[in-house]
């Protein structure tokens, strides 16, 4: 250092430059050779004083460290407002951070200046730092004789409150400033002083060492919702300078890719704000139209090349009026026809097949009682039905297992009664999924080839290759048709998203689906009535044959038989029937 010193101002450079120099120096290492050996001792004096403090010591501290702050510096209340119980916790984690200072000073370091940034966005005024370790000073000296502890615990403290007003200082932008404020007008005076290369920078990132904080982010948590809404459309605003245009949509994707997420749970109002900020139209209109220009890339890929989310969040969101932007229609509509619908149709066109097939396996090809199935028909429902197993069930068994795999690893459970659920298994489409897997993996285990395979040729009809009639097979047909027939429904009802091509169809399923809703109420409160009217009869001593039953329930089950007739198959067939032989009488007669 001295060598370079005196080559950089080789004319004004002297003896006694040097002389100072070296004295300078010779001093610094005197005195650092002098407390080289101090911090282990104060270390451990400090640890066993804290350690050493009893419960009523220990509240006594948290307590007075306050009460002698507030005493030395009044406007420290008004930054101070939290409960007793976050106060105390305050003061257990400065005590902590004297010891970790020590112990550990450079990941401290890194944690200080990261609380130091928040307290930039708490508008916290550097002078308060002083009172308050002087008073935790005092506080201290008062309860121990150990001056080492003492004088470490000066020191420590006083480092960190050091390092705190650095980070303060540096990171108090008059961006954060006007964060701080609300005001939409001080925050766009403030940022109208950057370059225009800056911008972005003085937005979205405020660095302090490692650590580093986003007023953008920070205004949408505290509440700055004007500010935050300022700070989206000055960073979408597209500037020119000369040969050069800025234009903050990469650095806004760049700092938060999550941006879109970030609004949609903290800030909806500002999601229209930023899309409209993706949207540029010229001013010059050719022959009736305009030029627009849509900035959707981070939108539908994300900085590693893989698709971006923001189509799922704006999705979770439900909102209609962000459904209907224009950069939303836009991008879905190009990731559906570029991309999705392509995968989409295969895999419904594949279920559709597997259909097919389960239809010849179980409708086209059956036996019934006058005749039975030869060879020809039964190697084709064998191989229909080893598709099904292999092709669907399998397919349907992977798939699931990739779903919850994936749920579990991602956190994105639900728990009932303490046990965890992913949330692959909730939506309706997933139950059918699984509910059909349910019945072909009951099919399979009750497949009459299967437990045919081994008396094929035996002395029954239709025996043969792969025959079901055997007498093997005869106990579990009934579970197997059962299964067979609910498959069959699952299989219609799950093909149904075939609709989603046409928007009409689209339209009345989704309609459809509301009145089933409105259809289960109807008859909740049909089945209650009738469960009424039933037993208020049963309750009535009378003497119609109609409503007579016996058993442990009663005349109960004939009465509710008795009022359904009336309530439902009646009105359908416009007449009574009356018991005494006479004709029926007509309702639409007089």
């Amino acid at each position: 250092m001295l060598a370079s010193l005196r080559s950089l101002v080789p004319k004004d450079w002297d003896t006694e430059y040097e002389v100072s120099w070296n004295w300078f120096w010779e001093n610094v290492e005197r005195m650092l050779k002098t407390l080289l050996s101090k911090p282990k001792g104060q270390v451990k004096a400090l640890s066993t004083f804290l350690s050493n403090l009893s419960e009523d010591q220990t509240n006594f501290l948290r307590r007075d460290v306050f009460r002698r702050f507030f005493l030395t510096a009044p406007a420290g209340q008004d930054y101070f407002k939290q409960s007793t119980t976050r106060l105390f916790f305050i003061a257990d984690k400065v005590f902590a951070m004297t010891v970790d200072m020590f112990n550990s000073p450079r990941s401290m370091v890194e944690d200080i200046s990261a609380l130091g940034l928040r307290h930039v966005g708490y508008a916290i005024p550097t002078e308060l730092f002083p009172p308050f370790v002087s008073s935790a000073v005092d506080v201290v000296r008062s309860i121990t004789t150990n001056d080492m502890a003492e004088s470490a615990f000066r020191w420590s403290l006083t480092l960190v409150s050091k390092i705190l007003v650095r980070t303060i200082l540096e990171g108090s932008t008059i961006v954060m400033k006007a964060v701080n404020t609300n005001s939409e007008k001080a925050l766009r005076r403030a940022i109208s002083v950057a370059p225009r290369g800056r911008r972005a920078q003085e937005l979205l990132e405020i660095s302090v060492g490692t650590q580093s904080i986003s007023p953008l982010y920070w205004s949408i948590e505290s509440g700055s919702h004007n500010c935050a809404k300022a700070m989206v459309e000055d960073l979408l605003t597209i500037r020119a300078d000369r040969d050069n245009y800025y234009y903050g949509c990469d650095a806004l994707f760049t700092r938060h890719p999550e941006v879109i997420h970030k609004l949609c749970v903290d800030a909806r109002q500002l999601i229209w704000p930023l899309l409209d900020g993706l949207i540029w139209r010229s001013r010059i209109s050719v022959q009736g139209q305009r030029r627009v220009n849509y900035y959707i890339k981070h939108l539908v890929q994300d900085g590693e090349g893989n698709f971006a989310q923001a189509l799922e969040w704006l999705a979770a969101s439900k909102d209609p009026r962000v459904a209907v932007h224009p950069v939303v229609v836009l991008f879905s509509d190009l990731m559906w026809t570029r991309v999705v619908m392509y995968h989409f149709l295969a895999e419904r066109l594949y279920f559709a097949f597997t259909l097919a097939v389960f239809i010849i396996s179980q409708s086209v090809f059956t036996r019934t009682a006058n005749s039975q199935m030869g060879e020809t028909e039964n190697l084709v429902v064998f191989i229909c039905r080893c598709f099904i197993y292999l092709g669907s069930m399998c397919f349907l068994l992977i798939r699931q297992v990739r779903l919850v795999i994936a749920d579990f690893r991602a956190g994105d459970v639900m728990r009932f009664h303490g046990i965890p659920v992913p949330k692959c298994v909730l939506s309706a489409q997933d139950v059918g999924y699984i509910g059909l897997l349910t019945t072909l993996i009951i099919m399979c285990t009750q497949e009459p080839i299967f437990w045919c395979m081994g008396n094929m040729d035996g002395d029954f009809a239709g025996s043969g290759l792969f025959t079901s009639t055997c007498p093997e097979a005869v106990s579990h047909l009934e579970v197997y048709s059962i299964t067979a027939g609910v498959s069959m429904f699952l299989y219609w009802l799950l093909i149904m998203n075939l609709s989603i091509f046409s928007m009409q169809i689209s339209a009345f399923v989704l309609v459809c689906g509301q009145v089933l809703g409105e259809l289960l109420l109807f008859l909740t409160s049909l089945a209650f009535l009738i469960l009424a009217f039933a037993t208020s009869v049963s309750a009535i001593s009378h003497q119609l044959p109609d409503f007579a039953g016996k058993g442990w329930l009663g005349e109960v089950p004939s009465n509710m038989a008795g009022v359904t007739v009336v309530a439902v198959v009646l009105p359908l067939r416009g007449y009574f029937c009356h018991d005494d032989g006479g004709d029926s009488y007509d309702q639409d007669k007089p």
